[in-house]
């Protein structure tokens, strides 16, 4: 304990043993009030009730003002801090705001960007397809082609056949051997001159 604490503890006890002695006297006075009359009854009585007044704002002034200023000032400070926590409060509330007006127009963005993606994409794999599908008709139509067109040459190949066979077949039926003979003879011939 500081001297200056054991001062003010000195204070408050003197101020509170005058305040117990005056309530002593005030009680003794009133005993005798009680036995005597009239207006210099009410006269003490009013006395005694001023200079005990007068002795508690005397020593009660000081602390009380002391108090009251302190506990103005400290529910200004509350009211200031107070102040201030909404104003941060505020401020956080905005920048939350801001963000998630921000997160809303960026997921917007994402959208419309992966929407238009998709769409181009989708387009470029139909456009690829159709494509791909042109190309499958050509190499088709000409697979069918190709096919028709050797298809058609063995036909004529098989009719030319069957035809010298059916012709060979018709020679061999109605040549006679002599007629034979000098075929068989020219084709010597023919074959010694080339010689």
């Amino acid at each position: 304990m500081t001297i200056l604490s054991k001062i003010k503890l000195i204070k408050e006890l003197a101020a509170a043993m005058c305040l117990v002695f005056i309530a002593a006297v005030n009680v003794s006075a009133s005993e005798e009030a009680a036995h005597s009359s009239g207006a210099s009854h009410w006269f003490w009585m009013i006395v005694n009730f001023a200079v005990f007044l007068s002795v508690i704002i005397f020593f009660l002034k000081k602390p009380l003002s002391e108090y009251f200023a302190n506990r103005t000032r400290m529910i200004e400070q509350t009211l200031e801090e107070a102040k201030e926590t909404k104003i941060l409060a505020q401020k956080a509330l905005d920048e939350i705001e801001k963000q998630l007006k921000m997160k809303d127009s960026e997921i917007e963005r994402i959208i419309h960007i992966a929407k238009t993606s998709g769409e181009a994409e989708r387009d470029k794999l139909i456009e690829n397809a159709k494509r791909m599908a042109e190309k499958i008709k050509e190499i088709t139509e000409q697979n069918i082609d190709f096919e028709k067109r050797r298809a058609i040459s063995d036909i004529k190949k098989s009719a030319v056949e069957s035809a010298m066979e059916m012709a060979e077949n018709s020679i061999k039926e109605n040549i006679s051997p002599k007629i034979k003979d000098k075929l068989f003879d020219d084709a010597i011939l023919q074959i010694g001159g080339k010689n």
